[in-house]
């Protein structure tokens, strides 16, 4: 059944108001994302379902069979002017941070203001992938370029989001897949969701589909070697841990929903639990991977 704009608003809200208990050292990042990401939510429930082209159904089975995700992020059905707005609005409520971010957003909307920035051409560069175009306006507009890539691709959020759950909610998804990759985009995981029975969901880290995965292999290399998987965790966040990989030397952020009963939304965990990429890191692994273009 498909939540309804204040439910979803409702779910990112209270799992804000828990995070802010339980792990005070992130009160910036939730003072900014959680506002945000409830903002995305009723931007992206507003957006009306995707109709599809009638060839669509027998290119699903196709891709399906071959092992291909349904599309490209190029693909993405994305409105430059909704974007541009978001863009706009995300600028407006990053001023009452500190440090890099709210520096370069001051820059971004001067330049969008002096036609510096162009929106359209920055969101084009994002779905492409393509990273020199965005290097080169960071460097032009004298920004970091995450912070630029950052800030276009949660302008884009909400379409992005609404048509992976249009599809899903259309019966469009294969609940057969079992790669590593998402099977809406393509991208790669961002977290990993356990519950009842061990069962293993993967978080896609673009347009945040989930789906079921093997309860033991990495999704990065594929490997199933037992020893070459394990994990860690802090004693204080036992729902939270982090899967390692010797094979390919990549991490995963893992939450055993089994473990908490507070309200779980996937980018906020993924947010507040920076500690422990830190630690990750400092052990020699690799997070994410890029997500495919």
């Amino acid at each position: 059944m498909t939540s309804t704009p204040a439910q979803n608003s409702s779910r990112v809200q209270a799992a804000v108001d828990r995070l802010r208990d339980q792990r005070p050292a992130y009160q910036e990042i939730l003072t900014f994302y959680g506002p945000l990401f409830v903002e995305q939510e009723i931007r992206a429930a507003a957006m009306p379902p995707v109709e599809l082209d009638p060839v669509a159904p027998k290119m699903t089975r196709i891709k399906q069979e071959e092992g291909f995700p349904l599309f490209s992020m190029t693909d993405f059905p994305v409105d430059p002017n909704a974007g541009a707005d978001l863009f706009q609005w995300i600028c407006d409520n990053a001023g009452g941070l500190s440090g890099p971010l709210a520096e370069d957003v001051a820059v971004f909307q001067r330049a969008v203001s002096d036609r510096r920035l162009h929106l359209p051409e920055l969101f084009t560069a994002l779905l492409t992938g393509d990273d020199d175009r965005i290097q080169e306006t960071a460097e032009e507009l004298s920004v970091d370029r995450e912070i630029l890539a950052l800030v276009a691709y949660h302008s884009l959020r909400p379409a992005i989001v609404a048509f992976s759950r249009s599809l899903t909610d259309q019966g469009k998804v294969p609940e057969s897949w079992q790669r590593g990759i998402c099977p809406v985009c393509g991208g790669f995981p961002a977290l990993c969701l356990l519950e009842e029975e061990g069962r293993r969901t993967l978080v896609c880290g673009f347009c945040w589909h989930q789906w079921r995965y093997r309860r033991v292999a990495c999704p990065f290399c594929q490997t199933t070697d037992s020893k070459n998987l394990h994990y860690f965790y802090d004693e204080n966040e036992p729902e939270s841990r982090v899967d390692l990989c010797d094979a390919c030397r990549r991490y995963l952020k893992t939450v055993d929903t089994r473990k908490t009963e507070r309200a779980l939304y996937p980018p906020l965990e993924i947010l507040t639990t920076l500690h422990l990429d830190i630690k990750a890191q400092d052990l020699g692994f690799k997070g994410e991977l890029k997500p495919r273009s």
